[in-house]
């Protein structure tokens, strides 16, 4: 027999012996919990069993398992009792194992709704940090009827060269990965509020923005104030304000397209009414229908 031979028996004898061992020790640990259970049914329940008669049946039935014996006996596989019913069982309640319905949608916070970017018109975007444009600065229009033969009118139109910069809005908020990971739906409402925070933001600098700093000049802060002492009359309503606002504007050749009033303003306009018989209150709405839809104001 040669040596590599004779080696690998003696390699093959001892792990032989050590499997031998192991099964051993496993089969004794279990003799010995068998032990400690049995000794374990057998003291008073202090408490802790309904019924003493049903802790030493459970160890009878232990000792008298052909299953059991046939393990021990065979030390191999796996051993799988069945109990007899008899044996205490525990009270189940649904309370504590009743599954939980869970709805993935996120409910998120109201949201203003944004219409001012929607009636401005808007150039394409910006490729740069700036923006050079040409604005007209005045206009002398000197049509008139002509004299045959004679020399024509000359209009005088001027113009500046101006510069707009581009301003920059983002703002950000932190995330793990282990959240989008685990919440449904988490990155597309984060992405949602988060473009709905800047179109707010944008919003109030297209209307109110300063035009410091970084600030966009908004459309309030560079127009011409409501002149009360001109066009106010006794007893207006919002509405006769509107319109005297309207017409303000078109008196300077601006003609109007859109407005944009505060909610407030509104409401109080929607709910004009008509007097009934020389009585406040009672008459038909004027401006529109409350329970119809707010109103639409167009150029008048």
């Amino acid at each position: 027999m040669s040596q590599e031979l004779l080696t690998e028996l003696k390699n093959f004898q001892t792990m032989f012996n050590g499997r031998v061992d192991k099964t051993e020790n496993e089969v004794k640990g279990l003799q010995d919990a068998i032990t400690r259970f049995e000794a374990e049914m057998l003291r008073p329940d202090g408490g802790r069993r309904k019924s003493q008669n049903s802790e030493s049946k459970l160890g009878e039935f232990l000792r008298k398992s052909e299953q059991l014996q046939q393990h021990l006996k065979n030390r191999t596989g796996t051993l799988r009792l069945h109990t007899p019913e008899f044996f205490e069982k525990a009270v189940i309640t649904g309370g504590s194992i009743a599954p939980t319905d869970r709805d993935n949608q996120i409910v998120g916070q109201p949201a203003r709704q944004l219409r001012i970017r929607d009636i401005l018109k808007m150039g394409p975007p910006a490729t740069s940090s700036k923006v050079d444009y040409l604005k007209e600065n005045s206009y002398t229009n000197a049509a008139a009827p002509q004299v045959e033969g004679s020399s024509k009118a000359e209009s005088i139109m001027t113009f500046a060269a101006a510069t707009a910069d581009v301003r920059t809005m983002a703002h950000f908020l932190n995330v793990t990965t282990q959240a989008l990971d685990d919440i449904p739906g988490l990155q597309e409402f984060l992405n949602s509020r988060l473009l709905y925070g800047l179109k707010l933001k944008e919003e109030d600098q297209l209307l109110t923005g300063d035009g410091t700093g970084v600030n966009l000049l908004g459309i309030i802060p560079q127009s011409t104030a409501y002149a009360t002492a001109t066009y106010n009359v006794a007893a207006d309503t919002k509405l006769d304000k509107l319109r005297h606002m309207i017409l303000q504007s078109e008196l300077t050749d601006i003609p109007v397209d859109a407005v944009v009033l505060n909610p407030r303003d509104l409401h109080d306009i929607e709910l004009l009414k008509d007097l009934n018989g020389g009585a406040a209150n009672t008459g038909s709405y004027i401006a529109a229908d409350p329970l119809g839809g707010a109103l639409t104001v167009k150029t008048l």
